[in-house]
């Protein structure tokens, strides 16, 4: 009777504890890792192909990656209001001069200290987009 009770009991343990170990999957930090990698790092604009006017005056601009979401240009832009995500490998800086005014949005491939962002402008309020236009690739050098 004892012996039953106990392989019971260790059968109910293997199963809680599988299910535990399904239930623990590392799916969800995929978003935080590539986070992270962008965190505190500063990136310089060595470039930009297929670009329309939304783009002049990039080339030698830094952008430095701050952990609480900000993102600061170097020289200053005049935006005073910069946030970043990045999701999967989509990379996104919303931009404005006191609030959320425009957004970059775009796929970003970070090879090394190299990187390229396919991205294109949008307003923020859906009122216009050039998400169907050409998209213009960045080149980023991590400094």
């Amino acid at each position: 009777m004892m012996k039953t009770l106990r392989l019971i009991g260790m059968a109910l343990l293997a199963i809680v504890m599988s299910v535990s170990f399904i239930a623990c999957s590392n799916d969800d930090d995929d978003n935080k890792e590539a986070s992270t990698s962008l965190v505190g790092t500063t990136w310089k604009v060595t470039s930009v192909d297929n670009a329309d006017e939304n783009f002049n005056g990039w080339t030698n601009v830094t952008a430095t990656f701050n952990e609480n979401g900000t993102v600061t240009f170097n020289p200053n832009t005049g935006w005073n209001y910069t946030r970043w995500t990045l999701n999967d490998k989509t990379l996104k800086i919303v931009v404005g001069e006191d609030a959320a005014d425009d957004y970059i949005e775009g796929t970003i491939s970070i090879n090394g200290k190299s990187a390229t962002w396919n991205c294109y402008w949008a307003d923020v309020d859906g009122n216009w987009t050039n998400k169907d236009k050409t998209h213009a690739t960045v080149h980023l050098q991590k400094q």
